[in-house]
């Protein structure tokens, strides 16, 4: 790899570096879900839904909405 290449030791905490991790996690849902059967996919679906509805009932709501993109991600 070539020097330029290299990622930072550390990531700026703005806007773009979370996104990234968002979008970053939503794909690993994905490719995790392809891989499963369908009523195991619909179950990790459900229990992220129901990790969303408690963040958000909690007064969390950023991580509720992440928890909602995340069991979209996972229903595709």
């Amino acid at each position: 790899m070539n020097k330029d290449d290299q990622l930072p030791s550390t990531f700026a905490a703005d806007a773009e570096t979370i996104n990234a991790l968002v979008d970053a996690m939503g794909a690993l849902v994905m490719c995790m879900a392809k891989h499963m059967p369908p009523e195991v996919k619909a179950e990790l679906a459900s229990d992220l839904a129901r990790l969303s509805a408690n963040s958000t009932a909690s007064g969390r709501p950023i991580v509720g909405r992440l928890m909602n993109d995340l069991s979209r991600a996972a229903a595709l």
